[in-house]
């Protein structure tokens, strides 16, 4: 697939789910950076490492939930759409994320990633 030139920066503790969602964001013809946790995410973002167009993030990580990541992330980044990845029951329980932060509920497809971001990406091509 061609490249989308849209770069997603993904954020999970777990090493198979990072892997996983790199592949299948590259066979969409995404550009992936990976960081295996918020803090490690936050330092790519703030030493420009990462200046990403998509944050993708795992809800529940150590030291620094998804949400917290995502709020500290749009103070570099104000405006960077962001999805949380989670395997909570219910999108409700994830309700302390900031504000126009989609959710996908493991397990998911490809499919429904490939949704999730085409509604997420559409503000992104609209102003590149």
């Amino acid at each position: 697939m061609a490249s989308t030139g849209v770069l997603i920066l993904v954020v999970d503790d777990d090493q198979d789910i990072r892997e996983s969602l790199r592949d299948v964001l590259e066979d969409q013809g995404y550009v992936v950076a990976v960081a295996a946790n918020g803090k490690e995410a936050l330092a790519a973002l703030q030493n420009g490492a990462s200046n990403c167009d998509v944050l993708i993030s795992d809800y529940a990580m150590p030291h620094l939930s998804g949400t917290e990541f995502l709020r500290r992330a749009r103070e570099i980044f104000p405006n960077v759409p962001a999805l949380i990845i989670t395997g909570y029951a219910e999108a409700d329980a994830v309700c302390d994320r900031p504000d126009s932060v989609e959710i996908l509920l493991k397990p998911f497809t490809p499919v429904a990633l490939e949704r999730a971001l085409s509604q997420l990406c559409s503000a992104v091509r609209v102003a590149h």
